[in-house]
């Protein structure tokens, strides 16, 4: 073998081990985005991504994390089940749809990275509520607010849209102070103006 054969054969060899290496730290990535989606704030944040994914190809890729995530934050509420660690308000975590896009408040929404998820489980179906947790990113991508609120799950479902969470919740003279000051004012003011057109 000459010299330049055997520089190409290491090249080569160099190469397939960089390929190995980003392989596995690719694996890496997506097995933590799953963790991350199996949390409250980690789903929130998946399914905005996957909300506003540009692509078809990337939807797919979002859309299987955002799942993967929901059977990991299942599968562990059922270890916490099964030890009798679980607690009245507690379930797998799910994602709330921001709501339909031409609506302007869906909209604001999006702008002001507002996002939720909750858990749903038994207790929803006696208690008929279910606690959103409710998430504000600013725009440094770091700091984060968070907000509870108790929202109606009829037999047990939460089926409205994160439009319309805000809206009840601005509506309702117990959470009216509270939610304008994690949304902010020009948010609330959209809300409000929505909510008074004829």
């Amino acid at each position: 073998m000459t010299s330049i054969e055997e520089t190409q054969a290491k090249t080569l060899e160099e190469l397939a081990d960089v390929r190995r290496q980003l392989t596995a730290a690719r694996a890496r990535l997506r097995q933590a985005a799953i963790e991350y989606a199996a949390t409250p704030d980690g789903a929130a944040e998946m399914f905005r991504r996957y909300e506003l994914a540009g692509s078809p190809e990337q939807r797919d890729e979002l859309r299987d994390i955002y799942l993967a995530g929901l059977a990991a934050s299942t599968e562990e509420y059922q270890k916490r089940v099964a030890l009798g660690n679980d607690t009245a308000g507690d379930g797998p975590v799910e994602a709330i749809p921001v709501g339909d896009f031409s609506d302007p408040v869906a909209r604001a929404l999006i702008e002001h990275r507002i996002m939720g998820a909750l858990r749903c489980g038994p207790a929803a179906v006696t208690t008929g509520e279910v606690v959103v947790s409710l998430l504000k990113v600013f725009p440094d991508g770091e700091t984060r607010k968070r907000l509870k609120l108790n929202c109606s799950a009829e037999f047990g479902a939460f089926c409205d849209p994160l439009s319309k969470v805000f809206t009840d919740a601005l509506a309702d003279p117990k959470t009216t102070k509270k939610t304008a000051e994690f949304i902010g004012p020009e948010v609330t003011a959209l809300v409000q103006s929505r909510r008074s057109a004829p």
